[in-house]
């Protein structure tokens, strides 16, 4: 509240002072008087206006307005050499151009809005719906509902924005989504593998354990350690020494048979010499050589009936060989961990 007002210098005040009470004060006098010029320096004081000169006194230097406030703040307002506002007598506040000084405006807390001029109209009643929606404003503050409704659609706009860069992004991603869809199908592929892996590391083990068992039986084999094998070994064994035998006769007969060609052509010219010479002391020796002859013809015909039998006996060493084959499967198949005629270990051969 305005407690007081001093107007030195200012139209037709040299110096006046006004005190006002609490409430309405009304300015009484004659026309011209200077009852206007106290409100215009008020507001000259609060509002910088008007401007210019004109309101200074004739032949004044300086003129000066003084309110007043509550708690004796003073604001000093001058115009002369300088054109300065004070605040409590302290340093002038300058360069605030044809505004007014926010500290002196936060003093007042008033505007133009406050001042009723001697010649204005009713309050509002005569002026424009803009203008009564200005002032309006200023009383109510309403740019703070401006202001937020510019925010908020501000904040709107934005949100529209992200929300097409999210749809945006959402449909990249759905996109990439179907092309990574094998991967569900992947997934059950590499389930499947593991199993299988799993399995092939089982039967790799048992591939293993199995390898052992036919060492093992091998082993038997040439040990003969298997009772009911022996029979089977020593077939084996004869056959394989027959086979020998075989081949070692197969070169006697090549050679026998050769002899027994020989022996043929000998007989022949045996018995032409026999005719030729009957009576002759040496007939009886050629008698003689014939028949050793013919004894080693014999013997060749029966070496010839042992080869054949030899060669019978081969086909039957291949096929016991095959029986050998089947009982080393079925015992690859059937051998357990230990053995059931010595209690060996199944790998008893790694040591």
């Amino acid at each position: 509240m305005i407690k007081s007002a001093r107007l030195q210098e200012f139209q037709s005040h040299k110096d006046t002072t006004l005190q006002f009470s609490a409430g309405l004060n009304a300015i009484l006098g004659e026309s011209d008087k200077g009852k206007t010029s106290v409100l215009r320096g008020i507001d000259w004081a609060m509002n910088n206006r008007p401007g210019g000169d004109a309101f200074c006194r004739h032949g004044s230097k300086e003129t000066t307005v003084t309110v007043t406030l509550d708690a004796d703040t003073t604001i000093e307002r001058a115009k002369g050499k300088a054109n300065t506002y004070k605040i409590n007598g302290g340093a002038p506040l300058a360069g605030f151009g044809q505004g007014v000084p926010e500290k002196v405006t936060r003093l007042f807390n008033m505007g133009d809005i406050n001042i009723q001029r001697q010649f204005d109209g009713p309050f509002l009643l005569n002026e424009s719906s803009g203008e009564v929606a200005r002032r309006l404003n200023e009383i109510a503050d309403l740019q703070i509902i401006d202001t937020t409704i510019a925010n908020n659609n501000r904040a709107l706009r934005e949100a529209a924005t992200d929300i097409a860069v999210c749809a945006a992004k959402r449909d990249e991603t759905e996109e990439a989504m179907e092309e990574l869809a094998f991967l569900d199908d992947l997934k059950e592929d590499l389930d499947k593998l593991h199993v299988l892996e799993a399995r092939y590391v089982s039967v790799e083990g048992e591939r293993e354990d199995l390898s052992d068992v036919v060492e093992a039986i091998q082993t038997l084999l040439e040990d003969n350690d298997y009772e009911w094998m022996e029979g089977v070994g020593e077939a084996i064994a004869d056959l394989q020494a027959k086979e020998a035998a075989l081949d070692a006769v197969a070169t006697e007969k090549a050679l026998l048979g050769q002899r027994h060609s020989d022996a043929v052509d000998l007989n022949g010219v045996i018995d032409i010499l026999s005719e030729e010479l009957k009576g002759v002391p040496a007939l009886a020796q050629l008698e003689k050589r014939k028949t050793q002859h013919t004894t080693v013809t014999q013997q060749i015909q029966f070496l010839h009936g042992d080869i054949c039998e030899y060669r019978k006996n081969k086909k039957a060493l291949a096929k016991w060989g095959e029986v050998v084959a089947q009982y080393q499967a079925e015992i690859d198949r059937t051998m357990p961990e230990t053995c059931p005629l010595c209690d060996a270990p199944k790998n008893w051969r790694k040591r």
